[in-house]
């Protein structure tokens, strides 16, 4: 869906963000080379808490609290 969303809109997906509150919006991000977010609203708590495993090459790039820090992150980074 991310891949042909890129071709549709001219997307270079390497400076896209990807933001969800679930694990597979994180992978299908990392899959695809965007930076990604996990929001801990909605799923977001749970997502988190359970993949702590998965804290390695796959874990987001960043975790924010709700879609307003991840905001905040992004003017930052």
């Amino acid at each position: 869906m991310l891949i042909e969303a890129a071709r549709k809109h001219q997307l270079d997906l390497s400076k896209c963000v990807i933001i969800g509150d679930r694990w597979t919006d994180i992978e299908a991000g990392r899959k695809v080379g965007a930076k990604t977010i996990l929001v801990q609203t909605g799923a977001g708590k749970k997502a988190l808490a359970e993949n702590k495993h998965e804290q390695t090459k796959n874990s987001p790039h960043y975790i924010a609290t709700n879609l307003e820090e991840a905001g905040k992150w992004l003017l930052k980074a």
